[in-house]
Formats: C-alpha cells, sequence, structure tokens
C-alpha cells in the first residue's frame, strides 16, 4: 500500500503486508483502511502511526464482499463488513488501556431486497 500526498506531490508512507491484498475499503477522507488479504483475513490499517489491527474472525471470511465506512462524525469508528447473507457491526475502539483493539458490535442477516441498495 503506497499513501501519496496530493498536496505535497510526494509519497508519505508505504505498507508491506505478509499476503496479498485483494481488496481496499478507505475510508471517505482516506487515512484509514480495511483490506481483505488473500488468507481471507480482514485487516483495519492506519499509516499515521503504522498500525495494523486484525478484525476479529467470525463464522466464514472466505465469502466478505465488502466494507462500509460510517461517515457521520459520532461514529465515525464504526464499519460494517457484509457477506452475502449477513451485515457484520465493528467498533474501532482506540482508547482501550491494553491499546488499539477491534470490537464486534453486533450482526444481522441480510434481506435479498436491502443488498441492491446498500451496494448499487
Amino acid at each position: 500500500l503506497h499513501y501519496y500526498s496530493l498536496e505535497d506531490s510526494t509519497y508519505v508512507n508505504e505498507y508491506r503486508h505478509i499476503a496479498g491484498i485483494r481488496m481496499i475499503f478507505p475510508e471517505l477522507d482516506g487515512i484509514r483502511l480495511c483490506f481483505f488479504d488473500d488468507r481471507l483475513d480482514a485487516y483495519i490499517y492506519s499509516p499515521v502511526d503504522d498500525a495494523l489491527v486484525k478484525v476479529p474472525n467470525i463464522e466464514s471470511t472466505a465469502h466478505f464482499t465488502q466494507c462500509l465506512w460510517e461517515t457521520f462524525t459520532v461514529d465515525r469508528d464504526t464499519f460494517v463488513i457484509c457477506d452475502a447473507t449477513t451485515l457484520h457491526v465493528f467498533l474501532f475502539s482506540k482508547d482501550q488501556i491494553d491499546g488499539t483493539v477491534t470490537l464486534i458490535f453486533n450482526h444481522r442477516s441480510l434481506s435479498c431486497a436491502l443488498s441492491e441498495v446498500l451496494f448499487a
């Protein structure tokens, strides 16, 4: 992963993962991102401090298809990882005593009718 500053016209950060990266899903402001790798794991990466946090495994990670970030200011640390049938909601908590932690918050079954609306 290469982070490039348009303002300064230079690379500002580089991260090399241990496995191939299949898909990336940056936050709207482009700072943090979620990515899925070839080992079927999901991670949150922040170039500000080179923090890499593995998202806890949920049932089968093999079918993850999307990651959506919340954009509302109060809930900015919330993101959703989707597979074909379920929405998995996570809260990225950075105020833990023992360091940065990703917590699973909830999951919901995904109605077929909603999938077109959510990912259109």
